[in-house]
């Protein structure tokens, strides 16, 4: 039974990441808009894994969503508090403050 569950642990995590790198390759296309609603799905399906919200953010910021962006960071921020009591790390924060002051929007890989 263990491995049964380290197994499907693992197909899950590998499936996540290519997924991940799949958005990745969109976004790095300038296919932004392609790459929300697979975000929201990664999210939806893993909402602790940080990176995703921070390319949501990121995609969002690119098409002039400020809003949205915004919000996402609020929303992780929530769930990895409450989840995990930890703030979003560096990175997200530093995302969040750039989407603030309205600079240019981040390159590809977050």
């Amino acid at each position: 039974m263990y491995t049964s569950w380290l197994d499907e642990l693992h197909m899950e995590c590998a499936q996540m990441f290519v997924e991940a790198r799949f958005v990745e390759a969109r976004y790095a296309q300038g296919r932004e808009r392609e790459t929300i609603p697979l975000l929201r799905e990664l999210i939806r399906r893993y909402p602790l894994h940080e990176t995703s919200y921070r390319q949501l953010m990121s995609a969002l910021h690119r098409i002039h969503r400020r809003a949205e962006a915004l919000e996402t960071f609020h929303r992780a921020k929530r769930v990895l508090s409450s989840e995990l009591g930890v703030e979003p790390c560096r990175a997200s924060r530093t995302l969040y403050h750039r989407i603030l002051r309205d600079e240019a929007p981040m390159p590809a890989r977050v």
